[in-house]
């Protein structure tokens, strides 16, 4: 049987082409392009987890969704750039582009993929033409010039914060990791909804621009639920794309320590706030991530609780501060506290600082036994 997917132009396929290129395609996988009838428009889609792309193309009705190697689709658009026409079918598990003067044909690929519905609801949109989004983003997620050691870009986590403001959109990308200088771009917007920020892959969200260059100067609506949202859609005339939402500043290694202690076998819960306690050597650790110059994990525990501030016990805590390099102590409350900053992603044992941390903190907790109750049990409660 054989199925017609209707008559291709060039512009459809070289927004195909574009949008494609922000994958990589592994064809050898089965992997390719997805070609789907959605809503009666033929529909061409690109997935991965960090970004999916659709592009739709003229009225196209037919059942089914078939992968298209990437391969002849760039010979089909070769064909149209010649001056013709092609049509697209499908026989026997062969695809075909068929042009005035002859064919191009490839065996369908069998990793079919689906572009993610997108929940609309408590939305923020912005729209803006392309040529300002263009500009947005070439301009906001540009790197610093005169870097040619990519280790060097590494070093900075690879995101931008996109700004819903009161009637501008802007993006703020931040070198500080490599001593260079933050950007920010702003441009005017159409803003419906509540304002604030959404932070996307810098790198991914760069890759956009090839695709917003395809476009005439249309209208491009941008849709995020600023709140709780996990994606941002970005939506053309004949395109959608929809982007992950990342975690900003020390957040964004939450994950990370979670799956060191998960590796550890190391008892631990996360509180509703983002907080963990984790249980090294029969004592309760405290961990908070905190945004300063440098992301930061700071590990607390509690030593001694019900004391009172006195000179004395000041003096104390000074003087340990003072002979000590990584572990230090303070007074929170009416509790001493053992605390352990330590700057995340660098190669550090997480472990192994967490455990020198208990050890440091049996060692002044004996010397202040006698002020107070030893807080030998932190509940693993959190408050709200």
């Amino acid at each position: 049987m054989m199925i017609n997917a209707g008559t291709i132009y060039e512009t459809e396929l070289e927004q195909v082409r574009r949008a494609v290129a922000i994958f990589n395609i592994t064809e050898v996988d089965g992997f390719g392009v997805t070609l789907a009838s959605v809503a009666g428009l033929r529909s061409w889609i690109v997935t991965s987890p960090k970004i999916e792309v659709m592009v739709t193309g003229s009225s196209a009705d037919f059942l089914g969704t078939f992968v298209i190697p990437l391969r002849l689709i760039k010979q089909a658009e070769i064909q149209c750039d010649l001056g013709e026409e092609v049509e697209l079918t499908i026989t026997d598990n062969i695809a075909r582009f068929t042009g005035e003067t002859g064919f191009s044909e490839m065996q369908l690929l069998d990793q079919d993929e689906e572009f993610s519905n997108f929940d609309t609801s408590n939305v923020t949109t912005a729209e803006i033409r392309s040529s300002q989004l263009g500009q947005l983003i070439f301009f906001g997620t540009e790197e610093p010039t005169g870097i040619r050691d990519r280790s060097v870009i590494e070093k900075v986590p690879p995101v931008s914060q996109i700004i819903f403001g009161a009637g501008s959109l802007e993006i703020i990308t931040s070198y500080r990791e490599i001593n260079a200088k933050s950007i920010r771009i702003n441009q005017d917007a159409v803003i419906c909804g509540k304002t604030g920020q959404f932070v996307v892959n810098r790198v991914i969200l760069r890759s956009v621009f090839d695709l917003l260059h395809s476009s005439e100067n249309e209208m491009i609506k941008i849709s995020a639920d600023i709140e709780s949202g996990t994606r941002m859609q970005i939506e053309g005339t004949s395109w959608k794309i929809l982007l992950n939402r990342e975690q900003f500043g020390a957040a964004r290694f939450h994950s990370q320590i979670v799956d060191i202690l998960d590796s550890a076998n190391i008892e631990h819960l996360v509180g509703a706030d983002g907080r963990i306690c984790a249980n090294i050597d029969e004592t309760n650790i405290e961990i908070q991530l905190l945004d300063g110059r440098l992301p930061i994990a700071r590990c607390t525990i509690e030593l001694v609780t019900g004391v009172e501030r006195s000179f004395d016990l000041l003096q104390e805590i000074e003087q340990q501060n003072e002979g000590r390099v990584c572990t230090k102590f303070f007074i929170r409350g009416n509790a001493i506290v053992a605390c352990l900053d330590f700057v995340c992603g660098q190669s550090l044992d997480l472990i192994d600082e967490l455990r020198a941390l208990v050890a440091d903190s049996d060692l002044l907790g004996e010397c202040l036994a006698s002020l107070g109750v030893i807080g030998d049990k932190l509940d693993l409660i959190f408050e709200s």
